[in-house]
């Protein structure tokens, strides 16, 4: 995805009124918990990978950090995109399902048992060339204070992250 489609999304995402910046005591306690990782944004999904390799591995396995340390390796992988994709093109010619390319670096939130947060998945709800939402029913749930929403690597899709 180039530049310019990046910063397309994130102003469409911005002009939706989706929240950018969570906020209160349970995202403090998020924050805090060893739930985080580095997740692999391509242009079309995002998985987690191994902070260390910027590999795609299990989820379980990526997310033990919190979210600062996970944010700081998330930079420090987006310093080496182009040598993690020469990698992935190497390891891709022995692979029958190969890795995508990744656009960039960012953080990932597991849930788990006793977690602060949930995440919800909404597909296919999002015009990714207007960025018009395209179930009326979703807008109250995006616009809860105790919700944080971002778009998908797909530009049709929505991950909601609610706390209470």
């Amino acid at each position: 995805m180039s530049e310019d489609k990046v910063g397309k999304l994130a102003e469409q995402v911005n002009q939706s009124g989706v929240k950018r910046l969570p906020e209160g005591s349970a995202w403090d306690t998020a924050k805090a918990e060893k739930n985080w990782c580095v997740a692999a944004e391509t242009t079309t999904t995002k998985v987690p990978v191994n902070a260390a390799t910027g590999f795609p591995c299990d989820r379980e396995q990526a997310a033990f950090l919190d979210r600062a340390k996970a944010a700081q390796k998330a930079n420090d992988l987006n310093k080496w995109i182009d040598e993690i994709n020469a990698k992935i093109d190497r390891a891709n010619e022995d692979r029958a399902v190969p890795f995508d390319h990744v656009v960039r670096f960012g953080v990932g939130y597991l849930p788990r048992a006793g977690s602060a947060m949930v995440v919800a998945d909404f597909d296919k709800v999002r015009d990714p060339d207007t960025g018009d939402i395209t179930a009326e029913w979703l807008k109250p749930v995006m616009e809860q204070p105790e919700s944080y929403t971002e778009v998908s690597a797909s530009g049709k899709c929505f991950a909601c992250v609610i706390w209470t």
